[in-house]
């Protein structure tokens, strides 16, 4: 050990200082152990329930402590400062004083990025004592859920191959790949629940690689297609029409991480920008909730950016509230609790219940007037500058929600666009998207016509024209749709019989309901409700 470590240092320059132990692994334990909170409510961690936390036998922890156990893996390490609830910098801090083991790899889209972003969830729920025990579960959940391999806490468990590999400036450089962020977000402009969600994003990300006979070819991975796919060269032009690369193939095993590493790390990045309000200036949406519509918006406070603060108001049942926050909040509230956890695994989505709370148990507090807003600057010995800037924000903030208010009520904006998903011909989907086609007799339709070869400049510009002439027969195009044979639809709801129209399909489509069960809950309080409209919701 002691000429490995020779060795690396070598490599140093000889002004370049090297950091000295001061302390030994088990006495940097011991001292971030020292504060944490225990199961019992003391404060304190001692040996024997760091071990339960972590996963280790007792016995063993203590020689995996004292180093009489020695060359553990590395993911042990990280493992110990999971259970205590370290930091990032922390965690690095123990894997040196452990044997100068490498930093944290914070790299987007590696591995330990993921296990980084998990770390500083975590230490959000230190005092959270039904959380104290799964802190170590929680990494192990985030790498499952990217397919990388859990923490190995011993060297005897086979660590399988990470899906994401990080590839060498060699192999950037022999085969260039370039990356191409695209978003939906235009086609679906008028609805607010798609306008921030992170499935919007598509990456394609492209590879051109080179044969050993010189016949270059180009790699394609789709972040949405999930495939790699192979475009040979003709002549100068790659071919329009692309084959898959079989999983088997020489050619898959050697270049698919490579490709899918950068495609990946890019589609988190993004995932990351959708995330945080700073990124986006000013954020509001409105969500259908409890039976009725809440509208909320967002932003942070880039006159001041050194205070690193969101305003956050919302209007529900009527009530306006302003809270001044140190975190972006508005995609915990913006996304479903699944898909919260599909897109930030490593992040914890808190659910508050304000007004259930009393002030003092709030994280932040919700003021409802500007007499309670200067009284809270009071509070806090701000300056009248301050305070004037908090009132206008506070009016802002207000002044938009009630714009979107009205934009709603307009139909200038929708909570989700029925016309966004089901204009023109495919307006029947609806039916197919709530699963109700046999409810409401739909039989299926089919129109059937000829094709024949028109004149395309494009073709002919840049010689791909196939050589028919104009006006060949080319075959036939087919279109297949549902068509309803009932006027309304007869479902079965706790044994209830609901009846439902195509309009109230729709009503409920655009108050963004998503299922059946929920529509005849609607149906059965409102048995009006083809009558109403997003108004009455507001």
């Amino acid at each position: 050990m002691d000429e490995n470590k020779n060795k690396s240092n070598s490599t140093l320059k000889k002004d370049e200082k090297i950091r000295e132990h001061d302390m030994t692994f088990i006495e940097y334990i011991k001292m971030k152990s020292k504060d944490k909170l225990t199961i019992d409510g003391e404060v304190g961690i001692k040996t024997r329930e760091l071990a339960q936390r972590v996963g280790i036998n007792y016995e063993m922890f203590r020689k995996i402590l004292n180093k009489t156990k020695p060359n553990q893996p590395r993911d042990c390490i990280i493992a110990i400062c999971a259970a205590l609830f370290l930091s990032e910098y922390e965690t690095n801090d123990a894997l040196f004083y452990y044997d100068n083991l490498p930093r944290l790899d914070d790299t987007p889209g590696c591995r330990e990025y993921y296990i980084i972003q998990t770390l500083q969830g975590n230490r959000e729920r230190e005092n959270d004592f039904k959380f104290l025990g799964q802190s170590v579960a929680a990494v192990n959940e985030t790498l499952r859920y990217y397919d990388f391999s859990e923490l190995r806490l011993s060297n005897k468990i086979k660590s399988k191959e990470s899906k994401i590999v990080v590839q060498s400036d060699e192999e950037v450089d022999r085969y260039p790949i370039t990356t191409e962020i695209t978003s939906n977000r235009f086609s679906f402009q008028d609805s607010l629940c798609e306008k921030y969600h992170p499935n919007q994003y598509r990456v394609e990300t492209e590879m051109k690689i080179m044969y050993p006979e010189n016949m270059r070819c180009q790699l394609k991975y789709d972040s949405r297609a999930n495939i790699l796919t192979k475009y040979e060269k003709d002549g100068e032009r790659f071919r329009n029409n692309p084959e898959k690369v079989n999983e088997n193939s020489e050619l898959f095993f050697r270049y698919f991480n490579i490709i899918k590493d950068t495609n990946l790390r890019e589609l988190r990045s993004c995932y990351e920008v959708a995330f945080d309000t700073r990124n986006h200036g000013l954020r509001q949406s409105a969500k259908y909730s409890k039976g009725k519509i809440e509208l909320y918006s967002e932003k942070y406070n880039y006159i001041q950016p050194e205070r690193n603060e969101y305003f956050y108001g919302e209007i529900i049942d009527g009530t306006f509230t302003f809270t001044i926050q140190k975190e972006s909040r508005f995609m915990e509230r913006y996304l479903s609790a699944d898909d919260f956890k599909k897109y930030y695994p490593y992040k914890k989505k808190e659910e508050r219940d304000y007004r259930n709370k009393k002030k003092e148990e709030r994280d932040y507090p919700r003021l409802t007037t500007l007499e309670e807003l200067k009284n809270y600057c009071k509070s806090k010995q701000w300056d009248s500058d301050v305070e004037w800037f908090y009132l206008q924000e506070f009016k802002s903030m207000k002044n938009y929600l009630d714009n979107l208010k009205n934009s709603l009520i307009d139909k200038k904006q929708f909570i989700r666009s029925y016309d966004d998903y089901f204009s023109g011909e495919d307006q029947w989907r609806i039916y197919e998207y709530y699963n109700v086609s046999n409810e409401f007799g739909c039989v299926v339709k089919t129109k059937k016509w000829k094709v024949y070869k028109g004149y395309d400049p494009f073709a002919e510009k840049y010689g791909l024209d196939d050589g028919l002439p104009i006006g060949t027969f080319l075959g036939y195009h087919e279109r297949t749709w549902f068509e309803p044979t009932k006027n309304e639809a007869i479902v079965k709801y706790k044994n209830k019989t609901v009846n439902i129209d195509e309009s109230e399909l729709k009503l409920a489509f655009e108050l963004g309901i998503d299922n059946l069960e929920e529509i005849c809950h609607l149906k059965l309080k409102h048995p009006n409700l083809r009558d109403l409209s997003i108004e009455d919701f507001i």
